[in-house]
């Protein structure tokens, strides 16, 4: 600022005053402009809040689950429950449910606010880096559980997603069944991402190329089903947020799409080095028994009854045909009787 007048003047003075100091000087209160930030600016930060940004979206899903059980769970009847404690719980259940929800909104307005990185100092680049690595997180975690099962996976991970646009819906006020019913879609839509790229075998580049295709695709559909579900609704301002084609946002899904086929290849290799490895095990112990307790030749060990039988014949045919009448005879059957 060049002019003989004191900078520190200009501290302590509304925006009012300021039109004031300057209207009588020929210096315009102009203020000044942003500086957009760099593509790849903010990148390290974009890294750092990858993981407690999914920590706490999912620590927020769960929560929802529970507020959601819990509601259900009042709706049934309890009246014959011989629990002691179902009475009192009952009476406060409005309390314990919005306890629930009061948490999940904490966690998610956490990764929203603290763990998701300022657009306005951010660049492009690391703001899909840190959407990608985040779902990415959550989808990893997910297939761990599962044992590498593409469709458990996917069921958790979907499940995770939509329980978290539901209630991301509902802090913006949208109502609970319309909320559910995008929270349906995001869910249904994200746990097929997941599912389909991971399901066709054990080719990593197979995998990857559905990945990059369906992924894209179903965020397509999610986003345009949310959006039908709010605009039919009449939250049109909100529907306004979600952009089916938004260039960004498939760029992010088809990356991930890669990473989901991988991961689904590398879980279909590992699902099938271990039963190769059951099958050689239930064969070695097999072969073990084989050897332990050798198989005998058919009738081996077992008495021979053919001499025996021959002598018991004969036997029987001297008897049958010896004369009873001798004397002989008669004195051994005098002995038997």
């Amino acid at each position: 600022m060049t002019s003989n007048l004191s900078w520190l003047d200009s501290f302590g003075r509304s925006e009012e005053q300021d039109k004031e100091f300057f209207a009588g000087s020929n210096l315009s209160a102009v203020k000044p402009q942003k500086k957009e930030p760099g593509l790849f600016d903010g990148t390290l930060d974009a890294l750092g809040y990858m993981v407690p940004n999914a920590l706490f979206q999912t620590m927020g899903g769960a929560e929802e689950l529970s507020a959601y059980k819990l509601s259900q769970m009042y709706e049934l009847d309890l009246d014959n429950n011989e629990d002691a404690l179902s009475e009192p719980i009952k009476a406060d259940k409005d309390k314990i449910i919005q306890r629930a929800e009061n948490e999940a909104k904490y966690y998610r307005l956490k990764a929203k606010n603290d763990w998701t990185p300022n657009p306005e100092t951010t660049g492009a680049a690391a703001q899909m880096i840190h959407a990608m690595g985040s779902t990415i997180l959550k989808a990893a975690g997910y297939s761990v559980i599962a044992g590498g099962n593409p469709y458990f996976g996917g069921a958790m991970f979907g499940a995770d997603i939509g329980l978290n646009e539901y209630g991301t819906l509902r802090d913006k006020g949208v109502d609970a069944k319309t909320a559910k019913q995008a929270g349906w879609a995001s869910g249904a839509l994200n746990a097929l991402g997941l599912a389909i790229p991971g399901s066709i075998g054990t080719s990593y580049l197979k995998s990857a190329a559905l990945g990059a295709i369906v992924n894209p695709v179903s965020d397509i559909a999610e986003q345009a089903s949310i959006k039908f579900i709010l605009e039919n609704a009449d939250y049109e301002k909100i529907a306004g947020e979600y952009d089916p084609f938004n260039p960004a946002n498939l760029a992010v899904s088809s990356g991930v799409g890669v990473v989901f086929g991988l991961m689904g290849a590398k879980g279909a290799r590992s699902r099938a080095r271990r039963a190769e490895e059951f099958a050689k095990q239930d064969a070695e112990e097999a072969q073990k028994r084989a050897q332990e307790n050798p198989a005998q030749p058919e009738g081996e060990g077992e008495e021979k009854p053919v001499a025996n039988s021959r002598l018991n014949q004969e036997v029987l045919n001297s008897i049958q045909n010896r004369d009873r009448s001798s004397q002989e005879s008669v004195i051994q059957m005098r002995k038997i009787a």
